[in-house]
């Protein structure tokens, strides 16, 4: 097993319920916990299939390893041990901190990207991680050792997922076009 502990707020789950749903516009995610109880995984895909927005930030793309439905909820998957997805078998992702990247929006008329061109940021890669081939890439990178599709779109029931694998310290969220961005 792996030696990588990672926890979350004692009551986040409890914001997957309805009631305290509808006190905001988007979900944000921005934390990789592991343990999710059977009634907050099936709020969270309540949430999502009644139309709440949902945007996935960095390290969450690790969270809940071994719920195989956050995996399609969110597009892909950080990848701590060998994995198997839809019979395919992968081997473990990778990450580097302080890595100079050039990010590329691929389409200036998408709603997330309009008005970006090329910018750089300063923050920590993955490598080898899974995406989804039904995603909408918005961003990629060629920076060695990392996934080369690092943002991307798609819906989960209702809702519009999006996810952005930059933001791990204060060189992406400095970073003006970054912010822009998110």
């Amino acid at each position: 097993g792996s030696s990588w502990k990672m926890a979350t707020h004692p009551q986040a789950h409890a914001q997957l319920k309805p009631e305290a749903a509808k006190d905001y516009d988007v979900l944000v995610l921005y934390d990789m916990p592991q343990k999710i109880s059977d009634e907050a995984k099936a709020d969270f895909v309540a949430l999502l299939a009644a139309g709440k927005p949902l945007v996935a930030l960095h390290h969450c793309l690790g969270a809940y390893n071994d719920w195989d439905e956050y995996t399609k909820i969110i597009g892909g998957r950080y990848l701590h041990r060998k994995t198997t997805i839809e019979g395919t078998a992968y081997t473990p992702s990778t990450f580097k901190e302080g890595v100079d990247i050039t990010l590329h929006p691929l389409d200036p008329a998408q709603p997330v990207t309009r008005g970006l061109g090329d910018f750089k940021v300063h923050d920590e890669v993955y490598g080898k991680c899974y995406v989804a081939k039904d995603v909408t890439p918005l961003l990629t990178t060629a920076a060695p050792g990392c996934t080369p599709t690092v943002g991307w779109t798609h819906h989960y029931g209702a809702s519009q997922v999006v996810y952005l694998m930059q933001g791990h310290g204060p060189g992406a969220w400095n970073e003006p076009h970054w912010r822009q961005l998110l």
